[in-house]
């Protein structure tokens, strides 16, 4: 059989060459976020890193605010477990019935449970945290018996991929380090190579081994076959050492990609993003970090100056130096130099660069999201205090991170239908496509100048109606003109009757109001008879009351 073929780990190593070369053109950009940003979240070696080494050049605390301030601001505004920050639907029906309402809250309901159970809750604030600085990150989506889908996140620096001509990842490469023990639990003492059986044999369980997990799309793949080996997407796992050319750890197939990728602009060419908030505060964080060492550099020495005085002061230590005094000629320790530098100019330099990169993070916009957030409210007047201009800036930032959602939905999907996990559609969608929205904080702000449209009309046609036209008020239809605001809003569905309902109460409510008429016109036409019974005379000349005469 030759290399080329996707049965040898000869082949995949040539692969995954293939990719660290791709990834190399912005590794050294990546390398220096990481510095600078968050020397502790990436991995660009398998080997232990030495954590004080990789942050020494982090002079100040205001890349972890900024990061902190970032990933709480997308975590409250994107996806918080305590909203519901996504609906389904179906593509094309506009008014579903109670059946199709309910078997989409049933399936909500199956996904709220699952992403909870999987920590996917706990895992997406680091996910935000690098896509902020790097506009990448990543987590596996690993099926479980016990949570239906587990989520880890894989760290910058470790993952390499590829993309197909529509633009859609196809090839995705993880190189780790397992120890001993966690090799012989998770794939058998069998399928190891010699160097971690020997190292099992001599009871070194906690050494380490480097470990590849290689997913690409299959030569083999047969949609009509239900085995591993024919699925959409081959997964091998293997140790690079491994001598024997065909020994995989495991060998194994998906009909998904089993990775969530979120990325940030690409430059149209190379599959790595080139933008993000990090990339470009880069410049602001640089230059700050050069003016704090400058005022650092000026305190000190207008605190502890350099000093001249007598040549018999030259071996003594600096405090003795400091007071002494020469007896001889009575000339005193002095500073060498007098520094005159205005502080507060480079104070305010530090300052407006702070907020510059604070401003990268959109620190500023998440702060008010926060804010309304803790206060409960979630109407479209509370949302319309998050400035429309400053939304506006963080939207792309939004959509990309609504592609990794709708990547991560994709994956739901799959293996809840493999499992038989998802209720039985009703017949009228049958065969129909199901759509995920997201409707978050940030989504509905993002809707804020569509309510106002809204709003706008509806009181336009009320003022005309009641100064102008009265007839006006027949333009619009009222009752979808309130499920349209009532879906650009967010307001919950289940919480509304349907049109259909609605007009069977009208129709009651003017049965039941007709008949009141009537019931009071008889009762009026009745009261009138008897006062013109009353009015004819009274009694008759034998004493009879005339009603009594005629029946009454």
């Amino acid at each position: 059989m030759s290399d080329n073929s996707q049965d040898t780990i000869k082949y995949f190593e040539q692969r995954r060459n293939e990719l660290n070369q791709d990834f190399s053109v912005v590794e050294p950009l990546y390398r220096k976020l990481s510095e600078l940003f968050s020397p502790w979240t990436t991995r660009f070696s398998v080997d232990e890193i030495d954590i004080l080494k990789s942050a020494k050049k982090i002079i100040d605390s205001i890349p972890f605010e900024v990061r902190r301030n970032f990933r709480s601001g997308m975590v409250t505004g994107v996806t918080s477990e305590a909203d519901n920050w996504f609906r389904l639907s179906i593509f094309g029906v506009q008014k579903p019935s109670l059946a199709t309402r309910q078997y989409l809250s049933n399936v909500e309901i199956l996904f709220r449970a699952i992403l909870s159970s999987g920590s996917f809750y706990s895992l997406q604030p680091q996910i935000y945290d690098d896509f902020g600085v790097y506009g990448l990150a990543c987590h596996a989506v690993n099926r479980s018996f016990e949570n239906v889908i587990n989520f880890i996140k894989v760290p910058i620096g470790s993952f390499r991929y590829s993309k197909n001509m529509d633009g859609y990842i196809d090839t995705f490469c993880r190189i780790y380090q397992l120890s001993a023990s966690q090799l012989k639990r998770d794939f058998g003492y069998d399928n190891l190579s010699q160097s971690a059986k020997n190292a099992i044999d001599n009871k070194k369980f906690s050494q380490k081994f480097t470990v590849v997990h290689f997913v690409e799309t299959n030569d083999n793949y047969d949609k009509k076959l239900p085995w591993a080996k024919n699925k959409k997407f081959l997964s091998v796992i293997y140790e690079p050492s491994q001598s024997d050319p065909k020994k995989f750890l495991s060998v194994s197939g998906y009909d998904y990609m089993p990775y969530v990728v979120y990325q940030s602009n690409n430059n149209g060419e190379c599959n790595y993003p080139c933008e993000s908030c990090g990339i470009n505060a880069l410049p602001d964080l640089n230059q700050l970090f050069s003016m704090i060492k400058d005022k650092m550099k000026t305190i000190k020495k207008k605190v502890n100056p350099a000093l001249r005085g007598g040549s018999n002061n030259k071996n003594k230590s600096r405090e003795n130096v400091e007071y002494y005094v020469d007896e001889a000629n009575g000339v005193g320790v002095q500073k060498a130099y007098e520094i005159e530098i205005q502080l507060n100019e480079l104070s305010n330099e530090i300052a407006a660069k702070t907020e510059s990169i604070k401003k990268h993070f959109y620190n500023d916009l998440f702060a008010m999201i926060i804010n309304v957030q803790s206060k409960g409210q979630r109407t479209a007047t509370e949302i319309s205090e998050l400035k429309e201009e400053k939304v506006a800036l963080v939207a792309p930032t939004l959509n990309q991170v609504h592609d990794g959602l709708n990547q991560l939905f994709d994956i739901l999907f799959e293996v809840c239908n493999a499992q038989g996990l998802l209720p039985e559609p009703p017949e009228e969608i049958q065969g129909m496509e199901i759509k995920v929205e997201l409707v978050s904080t940030l989504a509905q702000a993002q809707k804020v100048s569509k309510l106002a449209g809204i709003e706008r009309v509806g009181s336009l046609v009320a003022n005309i109606a009641a100064t102008a036209r009265p007839a006006a008020m027949n333009k619009v239809k009222w009752l979808e003109y309130l499920d349209y605001y009532a879906d650009a809003g967010n307001f919950p569905p289940d919480l509304l009757n349907d049109n259909d309902s609605i007009e069977e109460i009208e129709r009651q409510q003017q049965e039941q109001a007709a008949q009141q008429q009537q019931q009071q016109q008889m009762l009026q036409a009745l009261e009138q008879g008897s006062k013109i019974v009353d009015n004819i005379g009274g009694k008759d000349l034998i004493g009879s009351q005339l009603a009594e005469r005629f029946g009454y």
